[in-house]
């Protein structure tokens, strides 16, 4: 994942969304944070609903809003 991501920023790409779910979505954001030191990155959260991670065990819950609170921007739908 990373390589495609380091591919997509040297061809010119430099905002990207993220939908925050549990799993790949996290490791996508944090593949993405490595990459800032390389490039110019802006990281934009797309959660569902303020209440996304209510439901998920306690560690995951402190993961997401710690993963919440290194994004440039986030959108609630």
């Amino acid at each position: 994942m990373e390589r495609a991501l380091r591919t997509l920023c040297r061809e010119g790409c430099t905002r990207f969304l993220c939908g925050m779910a549990r799993g790949t979505d996290l490791y996508y954001l944090e593949a993405l944070e490595r990459l800032r030191a390389e490039f110019p990155l802006t990281v934009e959260a797309v959660v569902p609903c303020p209440s996304q991670s209510e439901a998920w065990p306690k560690e995951q819950q402190l993961r997401y809003l710690q993963a919440l609170g290194r994004c440039d921007r986030t959108t609630v739908l």
